[in-house]
């Protein structure tokens, strides 16, 4: 007996639509997602397989099920103009075999919108997508290996940025001699009636040279530590041993070809950090004896 093909039919209202499951519209924004940075359609279909890779090996065949299911007797549509956006909420259209007119209904509001993205899910569209599911299978071992080596290079980047930044902190410290040569220069403007900028003749190196000075006691980031300090106060030296620990010994870092990196590069940030407490250090003496030698002369 020969099947009839069902003739599509258009209407300007009573169709509604109704959300897709959440592993239909993962599928879904993979497929139709457009990239203008992609021509290739090989390149393109290459990232399609890596990005099935965010979901699990239930989700894509039960969205792929539902899909095949579907497809036959609904148009489908998307919630956000053009449907571009990678979180766009694609929708079901409720009646069978049914799509908006595109021309001559009062549409308003979110009705517009569907009217204008929906579409259907042709035979063909439906193999090509599948053969794109298929070849994932083949390789998703190996996507999850690249993608595991490059969460892994990121941290790594954290980690040497980090170091990097520490290391030009330390470039700009003061030696005591320049710490006093300061004090007199932004003295002398205040001499003279002159004004100066907060940082007085230390311009930065004030900062750089401050890290382990403590500021203000009531600020979050001393009330955190377990030792109370008063203004002024020249904070413990750091643990340099967990510092060296807490790189060497990264989770998050596991690949042994990046992991032969985290000793050197807990060494370099080691030695910044000394040098800039060092730079801390000096700046507590000479400012406090000069400071005490003030005090004692105004009282």
């Amino acid at each position: 007996m020969t099947q009839t093909k069902t003739e599509w039919k258009e209407q300007t209202s009573k169709i509604g639509w109704t959300d897709v499951p959440l592993s239909v519209n993962r599928l879904l924004g993979i497929f139709k997602y457009y990239n203008r940075y992609i021509s290739a359609p090989e390149i393109r279909r290459e990232e399609e397989m890596k990005r099935l890779t965010d979901m699990s090996e239930e989700s894509i065949k039960s969205g792929m099920a539902w899909l095949k299911e579907h497809r036959r007797q609904y148009a489908f549509s998307s919630k956000n103009p053009r449907g571009y956006n990678r979180d766009v909420q694609y929708v079901r259209l409720n009646v069978p075999y049914t799509r908006y007119q595109l021309y001559g209904g009062n549409y308003r509001g979110i009705t517009s919108t569907i009217r204008w993205n929906q579409f259907n899910i042709t035979r063909k569209r439906m193999k090509e997508w599948q053969a794109i599911v298929d070849a994932h299978w083949a390789k998703r071992a190996s996507f999850i290996d690249q993608e595991a080596l490059r969460v892994q290079q990121k941290h790594l980047a954290n980690i040497v940025r980090r170091v990097e930044d520490e290391e030009k902190n330390a470039k700009q410290v003061l030696s005591q001699e320049q710490i006093r040569e300061g004090v007199l220069k932004t003295f002398d403007a205040y001499r003279c009636g002159n004004t100066s900028s907060s940082h007085g003749a230390w311009s930065f190196g004030l900062s750089y040279c401050t890290r382990y000075i403590v500021s203000d006691p009531d600020r979050w980031e001393y009330k955190k530590l377990d030792k109370e300090y008063k203004a002024g106060d020249l904070m413990d030296e750091p643990d340099y041993e967990e510092m060296i620990r807490k790189i060497v010994d990264s989770t998050y870092v596991t690949d042994d070809t990046l992991v032969v990196q985290l000793p050197a590069l807990a060494e370099r940030l080691v030695a910044a950090k000394k040098i800039q407490y060092q730079a801390s250090k000096d700046w507590h003496e000479v400012m406090n004896d000069i400071y005490n030698k003030m005090k004692e002369m105004i009282e």
